[in-house]
């Protein structure tokens, strides 16, 4: 975690009118991934800034972006929230669900 903020830091320094933050949670646990989440959205809206976020993570994008676009071998192919091309459902169903109900411990 420490090594994005550092990274977030540098490419702040200079006051962008845009941010791009390519994958900025990859290889995070839980806690710190909605931390740097939230910085971003914060950085973001505090600087009036733009901010592209590149993520395989569609679960990460959640509550951040805007709109989010789906994009296969470099060409943007649809809207997320209307996912049709085969591939945006793949990304759709690698999101994990939750568990909404605990499970019975009674037997038999």
């Amino acid at each position: 975690g420490q090594a994005q903020r550092v990274a977030l830091a540098r490419a702040l320094i200079i006051q962008p009118d845009f941010l791009l933050a390519d994958e900025p949670v990859s290889g995070l646990d839980l806690p710190l991934r909605e931390q740097i989440k939230l910085l971003l959205l914060r950085i973001a809206e505090e600087n009036r800034m733009g901010l592209l976020i590149v993520s395989h993570d569609i679960s990460m994008l959640a509550g951040l972006c805007d709109r989010t676009l789906v994009m296969v071998a470099g060409k943007i192919i649809e809207m997320l929230h209307l996912p049709h091309h085969p591939h945006t459902r793949q990304l759709l169903d690698a999101v994990p669900a939750l568990v909404t109900h605990a499970p019975s411990l009674a037997r038999g």
